[in-house]
């Protein structure tokens, strides 16, 4: 499920405006898993930029409980390399309608419970933050500073030699692509994170959703 099509890079602004008619879904910020507990979840979505020379950046973005077309929300990335070290940014009321360049269509990954997110007022104010505010950002972020150091790096990139079956190949660690699966793939192991409720993704794992997604 998602919003625009339009291609663009990686890049956003509050004060530009887009010129033309943004095309917006309708759509729900908060979902039910069908559950009796009355447990409240909210939508997580991939936003790809495709780049004309590099590999799409990726990003996650969960939109403000009281957006019900998802266009405005939180959007958590990094950016950085493996040699100079990574840094994570959590970019707060982030538009869609009203980004300079737009992603490509977000892909709703999957489903976190709304126990984890906290909204604050930080979150309707354009502004790029490092602070976690809630229990979700906070998971994000200690798994970005246990795995930016140069040591943990080390570790993880023997462990996916390990892992490999056949002649060593090159480990790649220096993109945000391989971020994003390694968070993901935690928040699921963690249950912070389960599959869709709906949509063309409705019940797939978000890490298979993931492999599918664009890379370029």
């Amino acid at each position: 499920m998602g919003f625009f099509s339009k291609k663009g890079g990686e890049g956003v602004s509050r004060s530009e405006k887009i010129t033309g008619n943004a095309v917006v879904h309708q759509t729900q910020s908060t979902v039910s898993t069908g559950s009796t507990s009355g447990e409240q979840y909210r939508p997580v979505f991939l936003l790809c930029y495709p780049s004309a020379t590099f590999k799409s950046h990726w990003a996650l973005f969960v939109p403000l409980a009281e957006d019900k077309n998802c266009r405005a929300g939180r959007k958590i990335h990094v950016t950085g390399n493996v040699q100079e070290g990574f840094n994570h940014e959590i970019i707060r009321n982030y538009d869609l309608s009203e980004t300079h360049t737009r992603p490509q269509t977000p892909k709703e990954i999957g489903i976190v419970s709304t126990r984890y997110l906290v909204e604050v007022a930080k979150d309707l104010v354009y502004a790029k933050d490092t602070t976690a505010r809630d229990p979700f950002e906070e998971f994000i972020l200690s798994l970005l500073r246990h795995t930016s150091t140069p040591a943990a790096l080390s570790l993880i990139a023997n462990d996916l030699k390990e892992r490999r079956s056949g002649p060593p190949r090159r480990v790649t660690l220096s993109d945000c692509q391989w971020w994003i699966m390694r968070i993901v793939e935690k928040l699921v192991e963690q249950n912070y994170m389960l599959p869709p409720t709906r949509g063309p993704n409705k019940g797939m794992s978000p890490l298979e959703i993931l492999k599918n997604a664009p890379k370029h």
